[in-house]
């Protein structure tokens, strides 16, 4: 096996919102969740991850990848 099948099994056998929920409070909104970017200071909520998405997005600062990231 190599990395990158490593990586792709690696993001199918893990919850990446489970993962995330951990460190961040995260707030169900319209089709995803939200919550305050852990990668800049904010006030209002622009880190976000879509319902069944193997990736999260911040709208603040650009920031965006998958659970290896």
């Amino acid at each position: 096996m190599n990395i990158h099948e490593i990586c792709e099994k690696i993001k199918e056998e893990n919850d990446l919102l489970e993962e995330v929920s951990k460190s961040i409070k995260l707030k169900h909104s319209g089709n995803g969740y939200v919550g305050l970017c852990p990668f800049h200071s904010e006030k209002s909520p622009s880190f976000r991850i879509k319902d069944g998405a193997k990736f999260y997005k911040c709208f603040g600062c650009g920031a965006s990848g998958s659970i290896i990231d």
